[in-house]
């Protein structure tokens, strides 16, 4: 018996039920700080290297070891902010009334970030003959070659460096409040309960368990209170998103851009003419994803067997063990609840999300707020912690700061590692109920390429509607969610059509985020597709693309590491003949059942 059947031959034999143990919380002293107060103390430290900084600018563009000074300092500083804004935000994820962090999270931002676009600014006035020069000087600098022409690329044509800076600054004022409060009225809703088979549950902090709860009457009782709760606030979310969507408009519109989705688009290399296109190829894919649903609704949902965190974390392991012994090794340590890297569970007032985080130099990890042990969020725990690996990856590479984030490869990696962790469950599995639910979701995460275009379409739309000026109201709000929700789903019988934004939480969040979903959902499934055909060949090549970071743009990265291609008009078409393909045999499967 191979290791991952061990693993869950056992755990579906013992256990109905996956409770999560104290252990998996978060260490704060080893991850991060010893204290609150030694926490304040560092910033008090970074806020010094900040100024240093400041001083340093100016003569940037002077020399090479100014420029050489700025950029070792600049990485300091970005990773010092990480390390603060990640204690600052996991502390409010802990407690969502915890204004303190949250306002020190704010006001970090506002001393960091204008100083770092005061640096790209000045990076932004380095011609080519200037950096070659600086490079003859200084050749550790050639490393940095895209990142002074991403910022001359980046500069926003049109306007002055100062009033630029001067939009920067004032960007978290204008543009941040909108979350806090989406977050606040989450917080002071009263969402209710259910009684379920395994006791009760509330509607809000359990909807994802919820949702696949075997018993059909209490899916649809838990939809019910779900949309009564969100109901009792709808005016104000209405209100917080159209003041979301007016700001990053204006901001956009004072940085030179047509709207805020434009610039967005552009920050990315990628054409906002080429995004809508593609939203539009997709939205006509969407018989796909309603004949996932279809099939969802008309086979009653098995008893799935719930895993312990523990036997969770063996299949993961098993799952991405073909990433080989170094990959393994690091996903051993950061699944290791000793490490206290995995903060999971419920609690009274913590946010019921889940994300990677990172601790730069030190550790990354994962907060999770809900884990029921059934393949659903397996595949959640799988996600973060595919984000928290790609990132520890970088670390060990020692990619610079700047090259660590960057648009398109992002959640591809991710959901990659869950395509995989959900096919190894769904072939390896003595379960067939688990076996069901597995391949469920493996299609389930296929289909971000469609969800993600559905989200990244009713976005779109409400962005539009705003700068035409034709939305004002939640009704209208109503009408565009069901309009674009009706190209990519059927609605459930005695569900209300079109309240489907108000929980679509990254509108608010990180806004225009989510086309980033349609994307990644389609690079996933080509990775897998490679993977699959070659993996001996893929997966060096892959872990190379994860080391290397952003130290060009993603596109060409993609091309250069796996030979896929996010402009070929034959990705739509491969992307969705693989799932139809895995949705015939989860259909032949269920009707063995």
């Amino acid at each position: 018996m191979s290791f991952g059947l061990a693993v869950a031959a056992a755990s579906l034999s013992a256990q109905t039920t996956a409770p999560v143990t104290a252990a998996y919380r978060l260490d704060y002293d080893r991850n991060f700080f010893a204290s609150a107060a030694a926490e304040l103390a560092d910033r008090r430290i970074v806020a010094a290297r900040v100024d240093s900084l400041s001083h340093l600018i100016p003569r940037m563009n002077r020399s090479a070891a100014a420029l050489q000074s700025a950029f070792r300092l600049m990485d300091r500083i970005s990773a010092d902010e990480e390390r603060h804004d990640t204690y600052l935000k996991l502390r409010v994820a802990d407690s969502t009334l915890d204004d303190a962090s949250r306002q020190a999270r704010n006001q970090l931002s506002g001393r960091i970030d204008p100083v770092l676009e005061a640096v790209n600014q000045h990076l932004a006035t380095l011609d080519s003959a200037t950096v070659g020069r600086f490079v003859r000087q200084r050749p550790a600098l050639a490393q940095f070659r895209f990142a002074v022409a991403e910022a001359r690329r980046g500069r926003h044509s049109g306007v002055a460096p100062g009033v630029d800076s001067m939009l920067g600054s004032l960007q978290p004022a204008v543009t941040d409040w909108q979350n806090d409060l989406y977050e606040r009225l989450l917080a002071r809703t009263r969402w209710g309960t259910v009684q379920t088979g395994q006791g009760e549950a509330d509607v809000f902090q359990q909807s994802r368990a919820l949702r696949t709860d075997p018993d059909s009457s209490v899916r649809a009782e838990a939809r019910r209170k779900l949309d009564q709760g969100y109901l009792a606030q709808r005016d104000l979310y209405a209100f917080s998103l159209l003041q979301t969507v007016r700001a990053r408009n204006a901001m956009a519109r004072a940085r030179g851009y047509s709207d805020a989705p434009a610039e967005v688009y552009t920050s990315r290399r990628l054409d906002p003419a080429s995004v809508r296109d593609l939203i539009r190829r997709v939205r006509q894919r969407g018989e796909v994803a309603k004949r996932f649903a279809r099939d969802q609704r008309a086979v009653p949902l098995a008893a799935e067997p719930a895993l312990s965190l523990d036997s969770a974390a063996g299949i993961i392991r098993a799952g991405l063990a073909p990433l080989g012994a170094g990959y393994r090794r690091e996903l051993t340590a950061l699944l290791d609840p000793a490490n206290g890297r995995l903060d999971i569970g419920p609690g009274p007032l913590r946010q019921a999300t889940g994300f990677s985080w990172e601790n730069p130099r030190v550790a990354t990890g994962v907060y999770l707020y809900w884990f029921d042990g059934r393949a659903g969020d397996i595949s959640r725990l799988t996600h973060e912690a595919g984000h928290a690996m790609h990132r520890r990856l970088m670390t060990l590479a020692a990619v610079p700061r700047v090259y660590t984030g960057g648009p398109l490869l992002a959640e591809p990696v991710a959901q990659f590692n869950e395509l995989l962790v959900m096919d190894y469950l769904a072939r390896t599995s003595p379960d067939t109920a688990t076996r069901i639910a597995a391949l469920t979701k493996f299609l389930d995460v296929a289909l971000d390429a469609a969800y993600g275009a559905q989200d990244a379409d009713l976005e779109q739309q409400v962005y539009d509607s705003v700068a035409a000026d034709v939305v004002h109201t939640a009704d209208d709000l109503d009408r565009i969610s069901a309009r674009v929700d009706s190209a990519y789903d059927i609605p459930l019988d005695g569900d209300a059509a079109g309240h489907r934004w108000m929980q679509v939480r990254l509108m608010w969040e990180d806004p225009l985020y989510l086309s980033n979903y349609m994307y990644s959902g389609m690079i996933a499934l080509a990775c897998f597709a490679r993977f699959s055909s070659d993996s001996a060949r893929f997966v060096p090549a892959y872990l190379s693309l994860l080391k290397e970071g952003w130290p060009a743009p993603a596109q060409q990265l993609l091309r250069q590491h796996l030979g896929i291609n996010v402009d070929d008009p034959a990705l739509v078409p491969e992307t969705f003949t693989l799932i139809e393909r895995r949705l015939g045999e989860l259909e032949g499967l269920q009707r063995e059942f």
